[in-house]
């Protein structure tokens, strides 16, 4: 193919071609298809497979870009690819329990919440993920609890269809022609920062802010922001963080806003009320600062200020003594 347009034939050589029998459905996204599939060896597979309008000319951009970063950057909470499959296209992954309905079995309505050393433990293992993938140069782009799986005990991190390179990093060879500049119109309206939702530049920034999302449905079970829509998650945003006009200074990419929803903006009450409201999701939440002191340290209205990954896990007391996530899983009965 022509690199300089973004297409490849082949994928990256580190990933093996394998043969995979699709067996039944398990997720569907707007590019791809998650399917479980079985080996020939007998093992139990999830297989990607992309739809045919992402590949119509060969391995287009998106689909090569996604089976280079899976197969480059190996890493205990990164979810590693087993290979590749041809007919049809697809990334073949180990199978695992999605974070989602790793939540909905420890947080039944009729159970006892879950211990602090495994919420602990989940919060940690997200927050490593990110940190490895920002040290690695890359922006994932759409961290949420739907592209985290449990795998051996371990959660990890998985889709890179939406990752890029970050814009610092030099890159050669053929994933280079495959680089693009950062498009605002990335990830998920509930898990997305602001400057998302604003179509303004971001960083990495904007994945911490979905961390900290993420962080609070693990301490919680339920969703920090639940409206419909980028209109919805912003005013819903405005209402929990205050309006981020006492602080325009602070967030020069504030004053670059269209005139409508700047004044959005500046409209509302100046008060936080993120402690508030995090208290209030979970009795595990209210009863531990220390879990929503790691939620406030990612959702800031300026990204300058919102505490990188690496620091989050590097400096909480919280993870400091945390107990290995696979020995915290399986004593409380999930594997």
């Amino acid at each position: 193919g022509d690199p300089q347009r973004g297409v490849c034939s082949l994928p990256p050589r580190p990933l093996p071609c394998l043969h995979v029998r699709l067996l039944h459905r398990i997720g569907d996204g707007q590019s791809a298809i998650v399917w479980q599939g079985e080996c020939d060896d007998g093992q139990r597979v999830a297989v990607k497979v992309w739809r045919e309008t992402e590949t119509m000319a060969g391995f287009a951009a998106p689909v090569l870009r996604e089976l280079h970063f899976t197969a480059a950057h190996a890493h205990p909470s990164l979810t590693p690819a087993l290979g590749y499959t041809r007919d049809p296209l697809g990334l073949v992954l180990p199978l695992g329990l999605p974070l989602p309905q790793l939540l909905s079995t420890l947080y039944q309505p009729t159970a006892a919440p879950p211990p602090l050393d495994v919420i602990v433990a989940l919060c940690h293992h997200a927050a490593t993920a990110v940190s490895h993938c920002h040290a690695a140069g890359l922006l994932h782009r759409d961290v949420k609890t739907d592209n985290f799986i449990l795998v051996n005990g371990m959660l990890s991190l998985t889709d890179w269809g939406s990752a890029r390179r970050q814009p610092v990093s030099l890159l050669s060879g053929t994933l280079a022609a495959l680089e693009q500049p950062l498009s605002p119109n990335v990830g998920t309206y509930r898990f997305a920062a602001p400057e998302v939702l604003l179509s303004l530049p971001h960083s990495e920034a904007a994945d911490v802010w979905s961390l900290g999302v993420t962080l609070a449905a693990i301490c919680s079970g339920t969703a920090l922001f639940a409206g419909v829509g980028a209109v919805a998650i912003f005013a819903e945003q405005l209402t929990v963080l205050g309006s981020p006009a006492a602080s325009a200074s602070r967030w020069p990419a504030l004053l670059q806003l269209a005139p409508a929803v700047a004044d959005l903006a500046m409209e509302g009450t100046t008060l936080n009320r993120l402690d508030e409201r995090l208290a209030a999701m979970s009795r595990c939440l209210a009863r531990e600062p220390r879990l929503r002191s790691l939620v406030h340290a990612t959702l800031h209205w300026n990204p300058a200020v919102r505490c990188r990954a690496a620091t989050l896990v590097a400096q909480s007391t919280l993870f400091s003594t945390c107990t290995p996530a696979p020995l915290v899983l399986e004593r409380f009965g999930v594997r």
